[in-house]
This record gives C-alpha cells, structure tokens and sequence, in this order.
C-alpha cells in the first residue's frame, strides 16, 4: 500500500512539473530561493526538540498571466547533528579523522498558489501536496568540511501536505537576460503549516556504537512542522 501512494505521489508531482515547463515561453515564470527554518510539531515535536534549519527552492509559472501560480517547491533541512573524532585505523590510532552524523528532513511539494502577477506587494496563500523524506546520514569529513566517505545510516517517507500564505515586496524592476525581456526582484516573506503521515526516524544519539558494531534506537510519529522563510523570488 506505501509503495502504491508513494507512485501516485511522484505521477502528481511529475504533472505539476510538466506544467511550469510547457508554460516557460509565457511570461509569468518565477524561480525562488528560500532561508526555511522548520519547527516540529505536535508528536514530532514530543520527539525532536530542536528547531531544523534549511534552504528551499521553488519554481513555476503564472498559468495564462492569471493569479492561478502552479509549480514545484523542494527543500533540505538539518533537524539535529553531532561530531567526534576516531582513530583512522587501528593500526594508525595516532591520526584522528572526523565523523560527522546528520539528521535531515526532505521535502518535495507540488504547489498551487493565488497571487496577483504584478504590483509592488503580491500576497499569496498556497496549497502544497507532495513528500517528506528522513534520513540519517554518517560521513568521513576532511579538514575543509567536505565529505571524503559517506552512507546513509536509516531513512524513510511519507505523505507531506499543506497550506501557507505570505507576501512578496518588489525590491527592483528592470529588463533581465539577452532578450531584456522585462523582470521584476521580491523579497519574500511567509510561511506554512505542513502536516505528514507517519515515518520511522532517528534523533540525536539514536545510533549505539560500541566494540565496531552499531545500533538504532528509532522513532516513529507523525511529522508535522510550522515552516518559516525568508527569501528572494524571480519574476519575468
């Protein structure tokens, strides 16, 4: 039965997207990016008691110049993280490498959105359906923080849906790209309520290790969040 919703979740998603792109030759299109923070709620919430931090990106178009907005959201957050230092082998125990573990929330929305085209200040609420993915994630960093090894330790998704409202204020107007076709600078302000089935995850301190062997200690809830933003949004 999951696999059956998770299929149909991703056909809806790849319609919504095939529409922003069918419409691009139309004016109307708008890409965005998003500073998200996201605030667990209610047996989230009981379970995870920190504050996730992440970064969205949303695309789509105005459908016939209207205030009808259809498009794509996607975004990554970090809901809990810790490092330590181990030995790089037991045959080299005086060199230290550092293991870092991540605890993150993915989630991809189709979106539908009323929102006047032009003007100054645009207010708009949305409606957003789509998927929540956990994961736990171990990795081997050198010292400019890049990954040199890495593996997904657990995860697991479930339904995400919806709603939010904010508002856009126009902060440039010009003509943008080779064809100075006109375009317009927001900065934007909002946020949303998303609501999610239940899914299987892990916390800070979830994974037991101990004589080269590990263990999950896993929760499971419903993963619901309050999510505020701050961001930029392009329009042409």
């Amino acid at each position: 039965m999951k696999d059956i919703r998770y299929n149909l979740l991703i056909a809806g998603l790849a319609i919504a997207l095939m529409a922003p792109i069918s419409a691009s030759a139309q004016s109307g299109t708008e890409f965005g990016v998003d500073l998200a923070l996201a605030v667990p709620q209610g047996a989230f919430q009981q379970n995870v008691d920190q504050t996730g931090f992440g970064i969205n990106l949303h695309g789509g178009t105005h459908l016939f110049r209207s205030p009808l907005f259809v498009g794509i959201d996607a975004g990554i957050h970090v809901y809990g993280s810790e490092n330590r230092y181990v030995p790089l082998s037991m045959t080299i125990p005086d060199i230290e490498a550092r293991v870092h573990t991540t605890n993150n929330l993915a989630q991809v929305h189709g979106m539908l959105r009323l929102q006047p085209i032009t003007g100054k200040v645009r207010p708009y609420v949305d409606g957003l359906y789509g998927v929540k993915y956990l994961y736990t994630r171990t990795s081997l960093t050198n010292e400019f923080d890049e990954e040199v090894v890495g593996s997904t330790n657990f995860d697991d998704y479930t339904v995400s849906y919806g709603v939010g409202a904010g508002l856009d204020v126009q902060v440039w107007q010009g003509a943008m790209g080779d064809d100075d076709r006109p375009g317009r600078v927001y900065l934007t302000f909002g946020a949303r309520y998303l609501l999610g089935g239940e899914a299987e995850y892990l916390r800070e301190g979830d994974i037991e290790r101990e004589l080269g062997s590990y263990s999950f200690n896993t929760t499971r809830s419903t993963v619901d969040i309050v999510q505020p933003r701050f961001g930029v949004t392009i329009a042409f």
